[in-house]
């Protein structure tokens, strides 16, 4: 995200006022993707810190080119280091009373 911003940030602005400065559809693009990953890092740190049973999204990581926090190999890193399981909507409800 950083990165991003430094792209197009003035020297005398803090790094995230050029992310809005974002130029052309590609780099447009690339802000938004840094931010659904932002998100989706928060939303799985909160899931974790909270202790919650299961963490339900049919993301899998695919929008982002590579090394999404959802894709396959960090979920697979989620659940052996902090035992975050992960479920689609369709598979917790199959799970309810």
């Amino acid at each position: 995200m950083k990165e991003l911003g430094l792209r197009n940030a003035d020297v005398q602005k803090a790094w995230f006022e050029g992310l809005q400065k974002a130029k052309g559809i590609h780099e447009e693009r690339a802000v938004e993707r840094a931010f659904g990953e932002w998100a989706d890092g928060d939303a799985v740190a909160s899931h974790i810190a909270y202790g919650l049973d299961v963490f339900c999204s049919s993301d899998v990581g695919n929008s982002n080119a590579t090394n999404s926090v959802l894709d396959a190999e960090n979920r697979g890193w989620l659940e052996l280091t902090y035992g975050v399981k992960f479920m689609k909507l369709d598979e917790l409800l199959a799970h309810l009373p």
